[in-house]
């Protein structure tokens, strides 16, 4: 195990597709850092983000700040999308920890001021052309799930 030059004090790894580089959480920004070194790219902005995620077509997911919905941006850097909307019936103040299924399909979280008691959302939903998406479906109503290996 060796340090990567660079990312001190980053929150909220997650890798690549294929494994060789690294999107992180630092300094207000979403970055990337290739596994072998290199330099770190900043992607965009990103105040106090809250977990990301990256596809084969070369989309990252991830939220900006623990007050937002879920927002796209392509990998090698632009401005970010909305790809969420928060649930008003739901009393959502958050959506965070997103994971892709495939390259479309994508679950995350949904975070409510009443978290604490246990009422929260997990959801899946499908990656639209533009603009932001309901989730298409509740599959929990508590954050007790776990995505590994392709299961929930």
């Amino acid at each position: 195990m060796q340090p990567l030059r660079g990312t001190e004090g980053a929150n909220f790894p997650f890798w690549s597709p294929d494994g060789k580089q690294i999107g992180f959480f630092a300094d207000s920004k979403l970055k990337r850092v290739a596994i072998d070194g290199g330099a770190i790219q900043t992607i965009c902005d990103a105040s106090d983000g809250r977990g990301g995620t990256w596809n084969e077509e070369d989309v990252i997911l991830f939220t900006p700040s623990t007050a937002a919905a879920l927002f796209r941006v392509a990998a090698p850097g632009g401005k970010p999308e909305p790809v969420t909307a928060l649930v008003s019936e739901h009393n959502e103040n958050s959506h965070r920890w997103p994971v892709f299924l495939n390259p479309q399909k994508f679950i995350f979280m949904s975070r409510t001021p009443a978290m604490t008691m246990g009422q929260s959302f997990i959801y899946i939903a499908t990656l639209p052309k533009s603009g932001p998406t309901v989730p298409i479906k509740l599959v929990a109503s508590e954050y007790r799930a776990a995505y590994a290996g392709g299961y929930l």
